[in-house]
């Protein structure tokens, strides 16, 4: 039982990930704010920011989205797309592991598509 929720919860971070950038890209694409629009991953949380890098941003701007404390992201923990292309700045691997030691690896196109 404890394997399925330990599973559950890097499901549920990978889903939340993958939804908070195809926000932070579609805000980009629309150019909205005249700005570019990234995605930040921290403990217990994505943040969906607008500006050029997360330090810089509009914090009033932020999109926070909650994730389980027990799943750790490493890799690609932070990245913006473009105004009105929506191209990433980077392209990498987002490494989600989970409790049990558990990896589900969320992979990043030079289109923006996460492919998991």
């Amino acid at each position: 039982y404890q394997t399925f929720l330990y599973q559950n919860e890097r499901v549920n971070a990978a889903n939340v990930v993958v939804n908070a950038s195809r926000t932070a890209q579609q805000k980009a694409r629309s150019a909205e704010g005249d700005s570019i629009w990234g995605v930040k991953i921290n403990s217990g949380q994505v943040v969906v920011f607008k500006g050029a890098s997360y330090a810089a941003r509009d914090a009033t701007e932020d999109q926070l989205s909650e994730i389980s404390t027990g799943v750790t992201a490493s890799g690609l923990i932070e990245y913006t797309f473009t105004k009105v292309f929506g191209d990433p700045s980077t392209t990498g691997t987002v490494v989600l592991t989970g409790q049990n030691g558990q990896v589900q690896n969320l992979v990043m196109n030079t289109k923006g598509v996460i492919n998991y």
